[in-house]
């Protein structure tokens, strides 16, 4: 008999038990052993995601996404849908050429109150108009030419803890309601959370197929191992409810939900968080977008159900007030086709719009509109974001991740979208890791000498006076909100003069109190040699670069000469007073 390793036993064992609730998390140490166990602290989790929650809402069968949100000004989408498009005057105008589905009445007051973003036009390359294969390119976070077996929801979980299958978290890490595909959360070792249908019920669920094997002796074969760890599973799978099952006791919800699959839970879901259970990713779905006929009926239910569903949730938190720290976002397989068919309905189709709502979220509309003059070869709309700019943006913005793990979750790099204000990063923080010190200057010093290349989130957090470009003046003000001296007081003072000597190949800079740091741009190459200058001032040259900061922004005691062993004409020159402020300044030669 051949013995197979934990790591492959755990993963067939989840893809076996992927029904009504699936705990493949479990390991042989058993809950009640491990949950205090230092190689996996709980309170990382909250920490590592600051205390932020995703809750996806996934649109099950391909969301019609020109009749949510309609370009009603735009004559080509009536004449291409004659008998299902929306009137304009039912239409609830967001723009003067866009508007919600009239069904979407909470959205529009959300985004009247600047809560909603709609990016228009999201899709992918080469759309598949499989719902089974589309499903999965955007669950596993893929290309469509790529066939991954992990969800990227896993991949990232995975990375942040790879020991999670052998230190069971004490709160699922994610939790997957409404479906039976779990790819999501579906990583190389397990599922990574939990699936339930229901909650509330969960306990009894696992009480009714519970076996308390602790008395019974394992046997001493190759399959012992194996048997124990099943055993394991049960047992931590009886933890689990009964933590559930305590958390839902304690939870409350303040509205009343409607009685429809959605809402049901969404309910729940706000329920748990009202109970204290932290979880990351919370995912539902609402089923039944595939209107291939009827649509106008069948897609206005979907519609009320939704908007419905989403206002009572939010609702919810809010009345807790736990809000704040919550974003939605809305995902299906793929869009509908421009034109209708013959059963007043339409077909499988490419590109449609995201809606994402919460406190945090930047209201508005991101892309363009519709192009109905340009198809792909199917007679489908063109994608002008791909979804896992969505993605990265969410996770960048939203939860404060790394740049080098998004890469590795989402198997890319992707532009990101100014979807989500970051309230916990401080301006300035380029590692992210919460504190701006020596390290963060030192990190944008190189990206301004162009050592490294910052990412998108990077550069935002850099351009502390959001001018739209990085300089000596960021870190003059960095080097001032460390020091606890990050005043906006404006000095219009002009330097004196900066002397440059291209024959000895020096640069001189006569002492000023107004100085800050100096940042010169040179038209070639440029070589440090040696310098004479204060304590605590840096001095820095990479390529045609040169950079001069104090590091305790002191006045400068003596005049300074730079020293060149290769040397070329100025081309610009930036100038920083103390707070961070540009200022005048005149070169002789």
């Amino acid at each position: 008999m051949k013995k197979i390793s934990r790591s492959k036993f755990l993963k067939k064992m989840s893809l076996l038990t992927g029904g009504t609730v699936l705990l493949p998390l479990m390991t042989s140490p058993l809950f009640s052993k491990v949950k205090n166990s230092p190689l996996f602290d709980f309170n990382s989790i909250r920490d590592t995601f600051n205390d932020k929650i995703l809750v996806i809402v996934n649109l099950n069968g391909g969301n019609d996404g020109l009749n949510t949100v309609i370009p009603y000004q735009n004559d080509s989408y009536y004449n291409l849908r004659p008998n299902i498009s929306i009137p304009s005057d039912t239409v609830l105008p967001i723009t003067d050429e866009l508007g919600l589905h009239p069904a979407l009445t909470h959205l529009a007051n959300y985004w009247n109150q600047g809560k909603l973003c709609i990016i228009e036009n999201v899709g992918y390359a080469n759309q598949n108009l499989s719902h089974f294969r589309s499903t999965d390119i955007w669950q596993s976070g893929s290309s469509s030419n790529e066939y991954i077996e992990t969800g990227w929801i896993a991949r990232l979980l995975e990375q942040i803890y790879p020991n999670h299958t052998e230190n069971l978290p004490e709160t699922p890490m994610s939790l997957l309601q409404g479906t039976t595909n779990n790819l999501l959360i579906r990583g190389e070792l397990g599922i990574t959370g939990i699936m339930v249908d229901d909650p509330s019920s969960f306990l009894n669920l696992v009480n009714s197929t519970y076996y308390n094997s602790s008395d019974n002796i394992i046997p001493d074969t190759l399959g012992g191992e194996e048997l124990q760890f099943v055993r394991d599973i049960d047992n931590a799978a009886f933890q689990y409810a009964e933590y559930i099952q305590n958390i839902v006791d304690v939870g409350t919800n303040t509205v009343e939900y409607a009685n429809n699959p959605l809402s049901i839970q969404l309910s729940s879901a706000a329920k748990l968080i009202s109970g204290g259970m932290y979880s990351p990713f919370y995912i539902v779905y609402q089923s039944g977008y595939d209107t291939h006929s009827n649509q106008i009926n069948r897609h206005g239910e979907l519609m009320t159900e939704l908007s419905s569903a989403l206002n009572n949730f939010y609702s919810d938190l809010n009345n807790q007030g736990l809000s704040e720290n919550v974003v939605i976002v809305t995902t299906s397989e793929f869009g509908r086709r421009p034109y209708q068919n013959g059963s007043n309905g339409t077909d499988h189709g490419a590109s449609a719009p995201l809606i994402l709502l919460g406190n945090t979220v930047n209201g508005g509309i991101i892309g363009s509109q519709p192009d109905f003059n340009n198809f792909d070869n199917n007679e489908n709309l063109l994608h002008e974001y791909d979804f896992r700019q969505i993605y990265s943006s969410v996770l960048s913005q939203h939860f404060d991740i790394s740049s080098e793990i998004i890469e590795e979750t989402l198997l890319g790099t992707f532009d990101t979208l100014d979807i989500i204000t970051n309230t916990s990063t401080q301006l300035g923080d380029v590692n992210f890791d919460g504190e701006l010190n020596v390290i963060d200057i030192v990190i944008m010093v190189n990206f301004i000498l162009d050592v490294s290349e910052p990412s998108s989130e990077e550069f935002q957090v850099a351009d502390i006076n959001g001018d739209g470009s990085l300089d000596v003046l960021d870190v003059v003000s960095a080097v001032g909100i460390i020091l606890g001296d990050n005043s906006s007081q404006r000095i219009d003072g002009s330097l004196e003069t900066i002397e440059i000597n291209q024959l000895s190949k020096s640069m001189k800079i006569k002492a000023n109190d107004f100085i800050g740091g100096i940042e010169v741009h040179f038209k070639n190459e440029c070589i440090l040699k040696s310098t004479l200058i204060d304590n605590n001032w840096v001095a820095r040259c990479n390529n045609n670069k040169f950079i001069l900061y104090s590091n305790d922004l002191k006045l400068m005691k003596k005049d300074f000469i730079i020293n060149f062993s290769k040397f070329s004409s100025i081309d610009r020159v930036i100038v920083s007073d103390k707070y961070g402020n540009r200022i005048k300044s005149r070169i002789y030669k």
